[in-house]
Order: C-alpha cells, then sequence, then structure tokens
C-alpha cells in the first residue's frame, strides 16, 4: 500500500479512535488502539515526508520555502498594520514551520554527503538557521501581545530579518558549485584544461 493510500485509510480510523478515548479516557484498551494508530500515523507521515524530499531538489526547495516566508513575512506586517493579533501568531508559525522545514532537509543533505567541507557548510549554516528560529517566535509573541508596541515590532522585524537571511545562507550552504567548463574541451577520450 502506498503511503498515501496509507494515510487516507489511517485518518478515519485515528479520529474515530481519538474520540472513543475522549469519551472513555478511563478505558486502556482505547488508549492503546489510539497510540498504536498514532504511531503508524506519525510514521507513515515521516516516510511519505523523506520520499518527497528525495524526490525534490533541495536548492529548490529551499528557495519555495524562503519564497513562502517572504510571504507570511508581509501577511505579519499587514497584521500589524491592521492590528490583528491572531494573524500575527498564524503566519509567525507558518514562518517557523517552514524554517524547522528547511533545517530538516539541510541536515538530511549533511547526513547524505562525505564530503566533509560541504558538511562543516551545511551544519554552520543549519545551526545558524537554528538559532534564530525561538528568537523569531519569541519576538513575534511579544508583538501579538501589545501590537501596537514599536519596540516590540522592530525587535521581530530584526530577528525575522536575522532568519531569512540565515535561510538564505542554508540554501547558499547546499547548493553544489560547478567548475567553469568553459576553458574545458574534449580531445579524444580525455578531457584536457
Amino acid at each position: 500500500m502506498t503511503s498515501a493510500n496509507h494515510i487516507e485509510s489511517l485518518t478515519p480510523q485515528l479520529v474515530s479512535a481519538g474520540r472513543i478515548r475522549l469519551t472513555h479516557p478511563d478505558n486502556k484498551a482505547a488508549d492503546e488502539h489510539f497510540e498504536n494508530l498514532r504511531k503508524q500515523y506519525s510514521d507513515t507521515i515521516q516516510n511519505m515526508r523523506n520520499m518527497v524530499d528525495e524526490a525534490v531538489d533541495t536548492v529548490s526547495f529551499i528557495k519555495a520555502s524562503e519564497d513562502s516566508i517572504l510571504k507570511y513575512t508581509a501577511l505579519c506586517e499587514n497584521a500589524i498594520v491592521n492590528r490583528q493579533q491572531q494573524s500575527m501568531v498564524d503566519n509567525t508559525s507558518n514562518i517557523a514551520r517552514l524554517a524547522n522545514r528547511v533545517l530538516m532537509v539541510a541536515k538530511q543533505e549533511s547526513d547524505n554527503s562525505e564530503d566533509p567541507n560541504f558538511i562543516s557548510r551545511v551544519n554552520r549554516a543549519a545551526d545558524e538557521l537554528q538559532s534564530t528560529v525561538p528568537v523569531m517566535v519569541q519576538d513575534a509573541k511579544n508583538v501579538a501581545i501589545n501590537i501596537s508596541d514599536p519596540k516590540a515590532i522592530s525587535r521581530w522585524r530584526d530577528s525575522n530579518r536575522a532568519l531569512i537571511n540565515s535561510v538564505a545562507e542554508v540554501k547558499k550552504a547546499v547548493s553544489v558549485d560547478l567548475p567553469d567548463m568553459s576553458s574545458l574541451y574534449i580531445s579524444g577520450n580525455l578531457l584536457y584544461n
């Protein structure tokens, strides 16, 4: 069974098991059944995510994530202007979620490489990105608490800019530098410089 089909069949079962668990919180069998289905569902989602990550070009994925982060940043700015606290929370959550996906993909690239220079470069960029996420989230919470506080807004803008720059650095780190091929020519079966 494919992962997508497995998820589709598990979803209603998981929902049903969750309802039973809520209505019978002391039922050990209901609790165990729910936990087993939840684990199966989680494992299947992770498996599907891994397959997608393998099929999608990493740099393209990070670029698309970066573009989406910029879109959500614009929506946060709109939320600030219109004093919409929930919109601020929702959009910064999306930014953090995307940044964490970029981290996962970067770490996967690092784990799959045997080039120590590449691994070091990617890990440094990923560590920097990882350090920016909680700061941006905390600054966003402070804006949501008091959406008219110019100091909180300024701190969020700075930390969000640092996060965006860190995503760009991860993209740069995972990009493969191809040599300049214009000066190479083929003579016989050998490639000469």
